[in-house]
Order: C-alpha cells, then sequence, then structure tokens
C-alpha cells in the first residue's frame, strides 16, 4: 500500500506540475513585462531573494515568472544569488530564457559559494533595512503568495512571516517536530520553525551579527538553513507566524522532482536535520533555554 501511496503522489504531483506549468506560461504570454516590480511608495522594501545551482539553473527561471508576475503586492526587487565557483563564465554560463527575465526586473547577483545560505545571507548583507523575502528555485508560487507574506508583516513587523511552519515540541528533553504539522499552529511562536521551500518574510533587523558567520553555519547546519535562520531569528528575539490564508504546499516545477534536494539528507538517508538542530542548540545553550521555556509554557 505504502509504494501504491508513493506511485499515486508522484502521478499526482506530476499532473499538478504540468497543469500549472501550462498555466504560468499562458500567465505570462499576457503579462506587462515592463511593470513587475512595485513602483509605489512604500516604507520599507521587499527583496525577493532566491538561489540555484548548475543542476536546476535551467529551470529556476520558471519560479522567478511567478514571482514577477505577483497580482497585486509586487516586488520591489528581485535577486538571484549565484556561485562564481558554479558558473565561472558569468551570464555566459547561464540559459537564455533566464538572462531575458533581466529586462523585467530580475537581479543577477553574484556570490561566493555558500550552498542553500545564499538564498539570504547575500541579501542580508546588501540590504539590511529591508524586508527580505526568500523563496525556492523549484516552485510555483501563488500570484497573492507576497500579498499574504506582506498583510501578515502590516500586521506585526515584529515576526518572522512564512506560509509553513515546522512546530516544534519537546517530550521530556528531546525535541520532536509534529509530523506535517502545516495545521497545527497556535500564533507567533519560537517553536514554529519556518520552511523555506513556501515563501519566508524577514523584517529588517531580524538577526545578530552571527548570522553572517559562515565558517560557523558551515560547521553545525551545513546543509539546513532553515534551522540556521529559525533559530537565529530566536536568538534575537523574534517569533515565526503563519500567514493568514497561507499556501504551505507550493507546486514543485515540472522536472524538479528528478534534481537533487536538500530534503533527501535531511530529513532522509543520513538524516541529519535533528542532529543539526541539536548542534545549534549544544553551541547556543541559551537558544534551547528558549524553547524549552515556551514549550513548558503551551
Amino acid at each position: 500500500m505504502n509504494s501504491l501511496y508513493k506511485v499515486f503522489r508522484s502521478f499526482v504531483r506530476d499532473t499538478l506540475s504540468l497543469y500549472f506549468d501550462a498555466l504560468n506560461r499562458i500567465r505570462w504570454s499576457f503579462a506587462d513585462k515592463k511593470n513587475c516590480l512595485n513602483k509605489t511608495g512604500r516604507e520599507k522594501r521587499i527583496i525577493v531573494s532566491l538561489t540555484s545551482y548548475p543542476e536546476r539553473i535551467g529551470l529556476v527561471s520558471k519560479a522567478i515568472i511567478t514571482i514577477l508576475n505577483q497580482k497585486s503586492c509586487k516586488p520591489d526587487a528581485v535577486e538571484l544569488w549565484l556561485a562564481r565557483e558554479q558558473f565561472p563564465g558569468g551570464t555566459l554560463d547561464l540559459p537564455e530564457d533566464l538572462t531575458r527575465l533581466t529586462s523585467s526586473g530580475l537581479n543577477i547577483c553574484w556570490c561566493n559559494d555558500l550552498k542553500s545560505f545564499k538564498k539570504l545571507v547575500p541579501a542580508l548583507k546588501r540590504h539590511p533595512q529591508e524586508i527580505i523575502v526568500t523563496a525556492d528555485d523549484d516552485a510555483y508560487y501563488s500570484r497573492r503568495w507576497l500579498e499574504r507574506l506582506y498583510s501578515s508583516y502590516l500586521q506585526d513587523p515584529s515576526n518572522v512571516c512564512c506560509h509553513r511552519a515546522t512546530p516544534f515540541y519537546f517530550d521530556g528533553d528531546t525535541a520532536k517536530t509534529i509530523i506535517d504539522g502545516r495545521h497545527h499552529h497556535n500564533g507567533p511562536s519560537v517553536l514554529n520553525m519556518q520552511v523555506g521551500c513556501a515563501g519566508v518574510l524577514y523584517p529588517p533587523e531580524t538577526f545578530g551579527p552571527d548570522v553572517f558567520d559562515e565558517s560557523l553555519f558551515m560547521k553545525i547546519t551545513p546543509t539546513c538553513d532553515d534551522i540556521w535562520f529559525w533559530l537565529m531569528a530566536v536568538r534575537s528575539g523574534k517569533k515565526i507566524c503563519v500567514a493568514h490564508r497561507n499556501t504551505p504546499l507550493p507546486i514543485p516545477v515540472l522536472g524538479a522532482s528528478k534534481t537533487s534536494k536538500l530534503t533527501d539528507i535531511n530529513d532522509h538517508g543520513e538524516k541529519l536535520f535533528m542532529r543539526q538542530f541539536e548542534s545549534f542548540t549544544s553551541h547556543y545553550p541559551e537558544v534551547l533555554e528558549i524553547l524549552t521555556k515556551a514549550a513548558g509554557s503551551t
């Protein structure tokens, strides 16, 4: 039964990917490609930041189009951060359908290879006083994806906002997660870990300076940037909230299922997720104290 379920789930996923791929192509063909970015005044600009790598660079334009084609709440900038080491020829190494998007507002940025941390760390350095929203390179985002994150931010600018979070709890001294817990949220909490694939909004000054410590995050959470950014936010006194009318399961980009993913080793295979959580809380025991105190008060 388990194998039949996996086959069925894969069929449904691929069918949805095919449908949304066609839908987004049609939407983009009619889009005003010169007006994809915000042109009105905001107190804080919204920077959408994402990254990619050679295996998936041929697909990332599909995700970016859905970010550029937001319906009402448009980003002020969209930045794709790529590692110089992975694309030594610069833009000459990139597919034409990707570089073409620069005329619609995409900014292709270059940095050192920080693995999945490229999604946020370089943008934080460049835009310390702006709102940064992270996205993944293998998902189609709904046309109100950014609007719902921003609306949650406006209601309470002190929290990190996301479309999906993994709730944590403690069984004695052991930290555990609620499996498929996307419906188990009781307001803003340090016990909610934002899940990057669905999109996350980080307010200005979410983090302390340690968030930039490359040698440290490569040592204690090398394959799990979600844990690093979550617990660094908690360490700075932030909570994580789930956006109203959230979209916790973005449709995967057509073809992305054939590429490698960090979940293959974090949640399966080597199962590094909880090991890296423990590495972080061992290095920062005060964060574990914050979490256990919050768990005890619920």
